[in-house]
């Protein structure tokens, strides 16, 4: 689950590119609450007193994505499987 916000920060924000800038309040945003109220979650994406929060305490400079495929289905057809560096600690609070 965390390829697709692992790829956005890395690439997006960065890996250097003239176009790309820094994490910023606004990527942030875009990456939590919006997502969360894209996909009808109003409870999460923000850090506050009644939400439900994942935190994630990131390595920016050791994020990684490590992609490999591998045969797992029927009929032998191939799938990307991708594992993650990076990431510190991880806090639920549901």
């Amino acid at each position: 689950m965390a390829s697709f916000p692992t790829y956005l920060l890395t690439h997006w924000t960065r890996d250097p590119h003239p176009r790309r800038k820094a994490l910023d309040p606004v990527r942030v945003a875009a990456q939590s609450r919006k997502t969360a109220l894209s996909v009808g979650l109003y409870d999460r994406g923000v850090i506050a007193l009644g939400y439900k929060a994942d935190v994630n305490v990131i390595d920016y400079d050791r994020l990684h994505l490590h992609p490999r495929r591998c045969i797992t289905t029927p009929g032998r057809r191939t799938r990307l499987l991708q594992q993650v560096e990076g990431y510190d600690a991880t806090s639920s609070r549901a």
